[in-house]
């Protein structure tokens, strides 16, 4: 068991992630948690290891990272710098501080058509630069040996730009087009900020577990496209919407898409107990939470 109010070092805490957790920290009053936004702690420069030192964190949760995917494809140094290179300077910090790093991946970094709930284990097939720099930002935490990657799809949530956001912003449109050959499972943002302070709390309080180190899946339950995610925002919505099934292909972003991101969950619920939403409740408590009023209180959620 570590020291009585352990250090909780949050990195990129002004992002999606980085708020929710802010905003469940309050909860953990047995945690002493320090926020670092970029103009604290630039990741990216040097100097943020003394940094991180300075405040001699039990854990660090690092929560920043470039996710402008498309972007990504004409900003390659500044893709590498943030997702991949930066991650030297987290891990040389938590080795002079003897702390747990707890580090956000992606479902990107597999771009593994396997058509089943890909495994922690599967074969990583990054493509395109966001992808790739987060595998090689992995690999440099893999080096570490406390710590843990949790890989997860789709994020949205009442924070940040995403998914769940753009769709908001759009419903004074008459008609949209959806891709809906990408097939995953969103991940509410409170959802994934939960998992990581219970992944705190337990190593906090099981003394010196090695065993659970390592790479883990986290995102709410079920399997979707994105066409799927945005009827159900409309529908929750009552947003009289014509949504139209495209292509990934005829859709042409930038960046190559994963086609298959449904992850499985079953070494995170085994290792630390945590338990997940299915996809639809954990939109209902989103919408709850937004500026919006929710019109539809009687949601029937089954798979």
């Amino acid at each position: 068991m570590m020291h009585e109010n352990a250090k909780v070092l949050v990195l990129g805490a002004n992002g999606q992630l980085g708020t929710e957790i802010k905003k469940l920290s309050l909860q953990y009053t047995d945690f002493i948690f320090v926020f670092a936004d970029r103009s604290m702690i630039d990741i990216t420069e040097p100097k943020s290891v003394e940094q991180i030192i300075y405040h001699n964190p039990d854990f660090i949760i690092n929560c920043a990272a470039y996710t402008a995917v498309d972007k990504a494809e004409n900003n390659a140094e500044q893709a590498d710098l943030i997702n991949h290179k930066a991650c030297q300077y987290i891990v040389e910090g938590a080795m002079k501080t003897d702390a747990i790093v707890i580090h956000i991946s992606t479902d990107y970094v597999y771009h593994n058509d396997s058509c089943a709930p890909l495994l922690e284990t599967d074969e990583c097939r990054p493509q395109g630069i966001y992808a790739i720099s987060k595998y090689y930002g992995e690999n440099i935490i893999k080096q570490y040996p406390k710590h843990v990657i949790l890989r997860t799809s789709w994020v949205y949530g009442n924070e940040g730009i995403n998914f769940f956001k753009t769709m908001v912003n759009l419903s004074h449109k008459d008609e949209l087009s959806i891709v809906a050959d990408q097939y995953g499972a969103p991940t509410y943002a409170v959802d994934l900020a939960a998992t990581c302070l219970a992944i705190v709390k337990h190593f906090d309080s099981v003394d010196k577990d090695v065993n659970s180190f390592g790479t883990y899946n986290f995102s709410n339950e079920g399997c979707i496209t994105w066409f799927d995610f945005a009827s159900a925002i409309f529908e929750k919505r009552e947003v009289p919407i014509k949504l139209n099934k495209t292509t990934t292909e005829a859709y042409n972003a930038p960046a190559p898409r994963p086609y298959w991101s449904v992850l499985s969950k079953q070494k995170i619920k085994r290792t630390f107990g945590i338990q997940t939403d299915h996809w639809l409740e954990a939109l209902q408590r989103c919408m709850n939470e937004a500026d919006f009023p929710s019109k539809n209180s009687n949601i029937n959620f089954t798979n």
